[in-house]
């Protein structure tokens, strides 16, 4: 990584919280693991966040924990998309996002759920989506 100066810099400093932590989840996050800086993950059973935060050195949150963190550079929605709405309600209600929204860029990798619903749903034009092979 280089600073903003173009020097390197060693040092990890982007955050990432994950909504979900599936197998999708797991493979995409695994490689990247060593270029960020906080790592938190978020299930509502905290079963599989708790397994992927060990796994990656990270911590697991309860969605109340997950309100009092700072705003992380990067929100992956990683859930089943048939849970979409629900799970964007819940969060939106527990979570600061207004002091969220002009630093955090969501990535999504919610099959069949187009940026433009998740740009509406969440009010930011910061959604990018991947799709994995």
């Amino acid at each position: 990584m280089t600073d903003e100066t173009g020097a390197e810099n060693s040092e990890a400093t982007s955050s990432l919280l994950t909504l979900g932590a599936g197998n999708m989840a797991s493979a995409l996050l695994s490689p990247m693991r060593s270029s960020l800086g906080d790592f938190f993950t978020y299930t509502p059973s905290h079963v599989r966040a708790v397994e992927l935060a060990k796994n990656l050195k990270g911590e697991a949150l309860t969605l109340e924990e997950c309100s009092k963190i700072d705003a992380p550079d990067f929100l992956f929605l990683s859930f089943k998309p048939q849970v979409y709405k629900e799970a964007t309600n819940a969060f939106l209600k527990a979570i600061p996002w207004e002091n969220w929204r002009s630093k955090t860029t969501i990535v999504s990798l919610l099959a069949g759920t187009p940026i433009e619903v998740i740009s509406k749903d969440w009010q930011s034009d910061r959604v990018v989506r991947i799709m994995p092979n």
